[in-house]
This record gives C-alpha cells, sequence and structure tokens, in this order.
C-alpha cells in the first residue's frame, strides 16, 4: 500500500510538533475490495519544515514513517505530502506617554510594541472628543484629546496589523 501524507498549508512559526501532529494520511493500492479498516496501527510523521522555514519556500515535504502500521496482506511504502507556509499575523500595541502639556512643539506617543513583522512602523494621529485633528502622521502640536493608532507594514513571513487606539492628553499650559 502507498500511504501518502496530506498535504498542509500552515503559518509561519508554526510548532513542528503541530505539523506533525496534524498530520493524517490516505492509503491506496487496496485489492479484493479491501479498505483501510484492514490497517492497525498509526502513523507518525517527520517533516523538512521548521518555524523558521520562510514563506513560499519550495519542497518542505510530511512525510508518514509506517513502521508502527500493519496488515495481514500489504506491505507500505510512504509518500511525501507538501506544506505550503504562509504568512502569520503580527500584533502592534501603542505605548508611551499619554499626557502632554502644551509646548507649542508637537507632542504624542511615538512608540509601540511589535510582535511578527519588521516591517515599517507608522502611527496616524487624530482628535477625539471636541477636538478637531487629522488624521495625520504629524503628532499634533494644540491642547486637547487624541488618539494614535499605530501600524506595522507586512514583511516576507508576517501580514501588516493595526492598534488599537491609544488616547492621549494635551493639556493647556498654566501661565503666570
Amino acid at each position: 500500500l502507498t500511504i501518502t501524507a496530506a498535504n498542509q498549508t500552515v503559518s509561519y512559526g508554526t510548532a513542528v510538533a503541530t505539523v506533525t501532529g496534524a498530520g493524517t494520511y490516505t492509503a491506496s493500492g487496496f485489492v479484493n475490495g479491501e479498505t483501510s479498516a484492514v490497517i492497525g496501527g498509526s502513523a507518525s510523521y517527520t517533516t523538512t519544515y521548521t518555524a523558521t522555514t520562510a514563506v513560499g519556500t519550495a519542497g518542505v515535504t510530511i512525510t508518514p514513517v509506517t513502521t508502527l502500521l500493519t496488515a495481514t496482506n500489504y506491505t507500505f511504502t510512504a509518500a511525501n505530502g507538501t506544506i505550503t507556509i504562509g504568512k502569520a499575523n503580527s500584533t502592534i500595541t501603542a505605548t508611551g506617554t499619554t499626557t502632554y502639556t502644551y509646548t507649542g512643539a508637537a507632542q504624542g506617543p511615538t512608540t509601540s510594541t511589535v510582535v511578527g513583522s519588521t516591517g515599517a512602523v507608522t502611527y496616524s494621529y487624530s482628535g477625539t472628543g471636541a477636538t478637531t485633528y487629522g488624521p495625520s502622521a504629524t503628532r499634533p502640536t494644540n491642547a486637547g484629546t487624541y488618539q494614535v493608532v499605530a501600524t506595522v507594514a507586512a514583511d516576507a513571513n508576517y501580514n501588516t496589523a493595526t492598534s488599537a487606539a491609544l488616547g492621549f492628553t494635551t493639556n493647556k499650559v498654566a501661565l503666570t
């Protein structure tokens, strides 16, 4: 019988144990009307995939190990399945100071925490409540309430991601 591993599609960074643990196979070559019901035991799997195999890499395989399979009238030949690696999702969180005092200079959070993509990070600032501003890539200068949204661009292995809005306030300066 030919034991052919099922093809899989995984996201970049998926653990090897998850890939091999999800392995399944189809059996072909039965005679006399027999079916897979005559096969006992279970197959394990090996793979050329690693958690750092790049998206789109060709020739990545998963192979059934048939040594624990049994069938009275058959021997087993393993056949590879293919693994297709797709981009994984990134996450980004806008971070930074959320309270400022008016100085006449542009102010607002300019940091973020990214998991995944190494792409460029951009920020979009806009007013909230009664404050009219943006959206703009330029930090605001006037007193008011604002929010910033951070976006990380996709790279070869990760998708783009956009953060939740981080609110911040620029307070009026006290005159003496």
